[in-house]
């Protein structure tokens, strides 16, 4: 049988353990609390700081208004070289037009035709064949590689659609002094509107257009 003594050695002993269990406990919970700071610490230092919506907002915003207002007032351009260049009077068919380049224009012959159909766009039917003599009595070659012949009809007028075929020939790349040069041009053009036929011819961007304009039977 257990004797007092010996039952208050056995109540010490278990209230020492017991001490010992909540030390250790309360141990842990510090060392986990410890382990838990450090890490948000850590995950703090490597987030990047809150962006300001307001003032992203605010820059947003600004870009509409800077739109419209480019919007209301478009930038103007200058006039076209071409829009200002002029036309001379026109001259009959069978005439001669001079330009101040030195060169002497005229329409060498204009021939009925029956067009071909070639590429898109192209129409087969009646189409005249227009061939242009230019002489050069200037000092200097003339340069032809930009030089273009257009043809209305009608009136009022309008444009004759170039065509591929009967085959024409173009202008050769230049006319050397005292030469002269020739090249030749179909358009479409209905039998029954040939009473007024004008045909443009522009030599370069420093030369007036010069113009023949008359009847074809």
């Amino acid at each position: 049988m257990e004797t007092s003594s010996e039952a208050v050695a056995r109540a010490r002993r278990n209230r020492t353990l017991i001490g010992g269990a909540v030390a250790i406990a309360v141990v842990a919970v510090a060392v986990a609390i410890g382990v838990i700071a450090a890490q948000n610490g850590a995950s703090n230092a490597g987030s990047p700081p809150p962006a300001n919506t307001t003032g992203s907002a605010m820059s947003a915003g600004t870009s509409p208004t800077a739109s419209t207002s480019a919007a209301s007032h478009p930038e103007t351009t200058a006039p076209s070289d071409a829009s200002e260049r002029s036309t001379l009077p026109p001259v009959p068919l069978d005439g001669i037009a001079e330009v101040p380049a030195g060169a002497g224009v005229r329409v060498t012959s204009i021939d009925a035709v029956e067009g071909e159909a070639v590429v898109p766009g192209e129409i087969a039917g009646p189409a005249l064949r227009v061939t242009v003599e230019i002489d050069n009595s200037s000092a200097d070659a003339i340069d032809l590689r930009t030089a273009t012949v257009t043809l209305a009809y009608g009136d009022p007028l309008q444009p004759g659609n170039p065509i591929s075929k009967p085959a024409g020939a173009s202008f050769p790349d230049t006319v050397e002094p005292g030469q002269s040069a020739s090249g030749t041009f179909v358009f479409e053009v209905p039998k029954d509107q040939r009473d007024r036929v004008q045909i443009a011819v522009d030599l370069s961007i420093d030369d007036p257009i010069i113009a023949f304009e008359g009847s074809v039977g």
